[in-house]
């Protein structure tokens, strides 16, 4: 092939590109007005206990494959006159995520620069109004909305959320090593499932044994959580109705996210 024939099969390809990406944000445009994205079962619960002490407190999932949109009820988001998005609320808690843009069997298929946009969107044109506390659900990884959101906000402190198992924490240490670099301080890291505890009271470790521990001390950061694998955490978060919901009192899983929304706000 000559250099003129590869020069026009080089501007071609790139033209193809650029009508991709105008198709692409023409897409993104119109799916504003109608905003959002829900978060995962330890978010949601760990900041229905946060706003129990009358704090004010806003949501963000930019986990772009998160769709946990029974949460926080089958809502849509409405927007202003001014394409400001106004957050869906449930539970005391607004939100705002990809999760509620596109039908629960659908995948969100998006390239790193629609990422970053999606992540100014929600950070930048939702109306949050006065809040003690933003939290943000980040997917895992080192990417594009993680180092959006280190350039766009000023973030107080990051959690690690991780399974015992070492595949899980892989990702956690390159994570808490990404943060590290961009100067976000590590609040703590919470161990999910961390056990299965059956009708007798006995404990099973399915995903291994205090990885979430060890990892909190190596980094030198507290272990703020170790959150059962529980039924009733899931059926509740199925039917909309977090397991937060209940008094501590009375679960035992519930009181586990008492005691970290606690912490993080001490």
């Amino acid at each position: 092939m000559t250099d003129a024939a590869l020069r026009s099969s080089f501007h071609r390809k790139l033209d193809e590109v650029r009508a991709e990406v105008v198709r692409m944000c023409a897409i993104v445009t119109e799916m504003i007005p109608r905003a959002t994205d829900a978060f995962l079962n330890n978010d949601l619960d760990a900041a229905q206990q946060l706003i129990d002490d009358d704090d004010l407190l806003d949501a963000v999932s930019v986990n772009l494959d998160t769709m946990c949109t029974q949460l926080l009820a089958l809502q849509q988001p409405m927007a202003t006159d001014e394409n400001e998005i106004v957050p869906i609320e449930a539970h005391g808690i607004k939100a705002i995520s990809m999760g509620f843009l596109i039908a629960e069997d659908s995948a969100v298929i998006v390239r790193g620069p629609l990422a970053t946009r999606y992540t100014q969107q929600f950070l930048r044109q939702c109306l949050w109004g006065e809040l003690d506390y933003l939290i943000l659900d980040l997917p895992p990884g080192t990417g594009d909305i993680q180092l959006t959101i280190v350039q766009t906000v000023s973030v107080d402190a990051a959690v690690l959320v991780t399974t015992p198992q070492e595949v899980a924490l892989i990702d956690a240490r390159k994570a808490a090593s990404m943060f590290k670099k961009v100067n976000v301080p590590i609040a703590g890291v919470v161990e999910n499932m961390a056990w299965f505890e059956c009708n007798h009271g006995e404990k099973y470790f399915i995903f291994g044994e205090g990885g979430g521990e060890t990892e909190a001390a190596r980094l030198g950061v507290p272990l703020l959580a170790r959150i059962p694998l529980d039924p009733e955490t899931r059926k509740r978060a199925d039917s909309g109705d977090p397991i937060a919901n209940l008094d501590p009192g009375e679960s035992s899983v519930s009181k586990a996210f008492a005691e970290l929304a606690g912490k993080l706000a001490s």
